[in-house]
């Protein structure tokens, strides 16, 4: 992918900064848009961002790595959310987890070796009432039984 220069993010953002009244509030939008770009934030997408906005990049990375929606490796083809909230854990998520370490060799904040699937585990999906839940490329699936999961991620090519 071509990388995503700081003029091109400037260009993107302009748009924004009316209603922001200062740079700092445009960062988590253009930490989105650089992700969104590149898939993941690397040291240049970063250093894109620091540029677009003017903010030092110690800054940038800051905000960055307090949020668990960005990456900072290149994920998979197809993100896996596994929640781990309490609801989830005590309906088997401790057990899809364990199924999808020993069957697809997939562990949290890894990808797959063949890099197919990225596994994260999170809380706060909002559906404790399906729990156990997982969501695949933005799309929620729950109450989830393993072999159902394993189908799912299996058709994911």
């Amino acid at each position: 992918m071509r990388p995503l220069s700081p003029q091109a993010l400037r260009e993107a953002l302009r748009g924004l900064g009316q209603a922001y009244p200062r740079r700092q509030a445009l960062l988590l939008e253009a930490l989105h848009l650089a992700q969104a770009q590149w898939g993941w934030l690397g040291p240049q997408a970063l250093e894109a961002v620091a540029q677009a906005l003017g903010l030092p990049r110690a800054e940038v990375k800051g905000v960055a790595t307090f949020y668990d929606l960005f990456e900072f490796k290149p994920p998979g083809r197809h993100m896996v959310q596994l929640c781990s909230s309490l609801s989830c854990m005590l309906q088997g998520a401790g057990a899809l987890q364990e199924a999808l370490r020993e069957r697809l060799r997939l562990s949290p904040g890894h990808s797959s070796p063949d890099g197919r699937l990225s596994l994260k585990l999170t809380e706060g999906l909002g559906a404790c009432d399906r729990a156990p839940v997982m969501m695949l490329d933005g799309e929620l699936y729950g109450p989830l039984a393993e072999e159902e999961m394993m189908r799912l991620l299996e058709a994911c090519r």
